[in-house]
């Protein structure tokens, strides 16, 4: 063989190695990556904190929650979450096995005279191929203020299938 043809097979034989490696089989073990956009008050949906008394989402079903899947990604939407104006959430996601636990968490240390709506959301990409049950908790002001600490909203089975 070739000086030239040893170095092609060469390359062909490294090329072909990277391209395995990199593949995504159900058999890898990859770290989920959470990410979601900042939170503000929905346009529109200021209100005094006087006015806001007896407006509470559970009262009215405000609140659209729900998790959707698109391959190897879980995205969690919380639509119409009533909350101080001064919030700002942020989320905290845990894996354990095929637990999958997902935080709202009011960051804001400062709390205003308004109420508002927010339209939250966050995803978390490169899950396994499987069934898993999502939790959605919200966690409360770190602060201590605001509304209940640690309560479950939302608990389901999801599927992720991604060729």
């Amino acid at each position: 063989m070739s000086r030239i043809g040893f170095v092609i097979v060469f390359i062909a034989v490294v090329l072909l190695t990277l391209a395995w490696g990199c593949s995504k089989s159900g058999t890898e073990s990859r770290q989920p990556q959470l990410m979601y956009p900042p939170s503000a008050c929905r346009p529109g949906s200021e209100t005094s904190t006087a006015a806001a008394l007896g407006k509470s989402p559970y009262l009215y079903n405000f609140d659209t929650i729900y998790f959707e899947t698109r391959c190897d990604t879980l995205i969690v939407y919380h639509g119409a979450k009533w909350a101080n104006c001064g919030s700002k959430f942020i989320f905290d996601f845990q894996q354990e096995g095929p637990l999958l636990v997902f935080t709202e968490i009011d960051t804001s240390s400062q709390m205003l005279r308004c109420m508002c709506v927010f339209d939250l959301m966050a995803q978390v990409s490169d899950l396994a191929n499987g069934t898993y049950t999502v939790q959605l908790w919200d966690g409360g002001n770190v602060h201590g203020w605001g509304g209940p600490a640690d309560s479950l909203i939302l608990q389901e089975e999801v599927e992720i299938s991604c060729p």
